[in-house]
């Protein structure tokens, strides 16, 4: 009976063993999920660091997202009514800054807002860079967010920015779906660290879904 089991020469188990990435270090994919105008379902993967970002609208209400891009090069970008900026920002809630503000930080005082109040966060997000027609000039940055009000931002990344405006996807923090456009208002660059002052442009747009988180 033991000769009737087969044998497997060593080269072949080693081929065997070693077929295929490790799935283990593959990167996570993080999807848009739903839409916060509409709750349609939306199988987009969220905007990755080192990858282009292409803006895609929501097939039942239109509303705007952008999603990680599979090119080698700029995407076409076409957003017809909301090519300009406030028009994309109509979207964005002021309503929905605020529950994000207070989901993920602690509240401190902090000089970038002149006396204002921020919540102090310390999280690295995905940032779309665009130009005033809303191009992507580049592949999407990762940057670290400090702090957060519900006007404003600052950030911080380790290269140089020249754009005027950064998408920010909070998927990445319990967050699917929400993205907020922010205005640069001023850079400060210190032994290579770059640091962002941002204003968000809102309008009347979908809330924070919270049972999200």
């Amino acid at each position: 009976m033991k000769d009737c089991l087969p044998q497997l020469d060593p080269e072949i188990i080693a081929a065997l063993g070693s077929s295929g990435p490790d799935r283990r270090n593959l990167p996570m994919t993080i999807m848009i999920g739903r839409c916060l105008g509409c709750e349609r379902r939306l199988p987009w993967p969220a905007p990755k660091p080192g990858y282009w970002a292409a803006a895609v609208p929501c097939p039942e209400c239109g509303r705007w997202y952008y999603t990680e891009a599979h090119n080698h090069t700029l995407p076409v970008l076409r957003l017809g009514d909301q090519r300009t900026p406030q028009g994309l920002a109509e979207q964005y809630s002021p309503a929905g800054m605020s529950e994000l503000e207070r989901a993920l930080g602690s509240l401190v005082p902090s000089d970038d807002r002149r006396g204002d109040d921020r919540h102090e966060v310390r999280v690295n997000l995905p940032a779309v860079p665009l130009t005033e027609s809303l191009e992507s000039p580049c592949e999407v940055l990762e940057v670290r967010l400090v702090n957060l009000s519900p006007v404003g931002c600052c950030l911080q990344l380790n290269e140089p920015l020249s754009v005027a405006y950064l998408l920010l996807d909070f998927s990445v923090v319990g967050f699917p779906g929400f993205q907020a456009l922010a205005a640069v208002r001023w850079l400060e660059t210190k032994s290579g660290v770059t640091k962002v002052g941002c204003k968000f442009l809102l309008g009347s747009g979908g809330d924070l879904p919270l049972d999200a988180r």
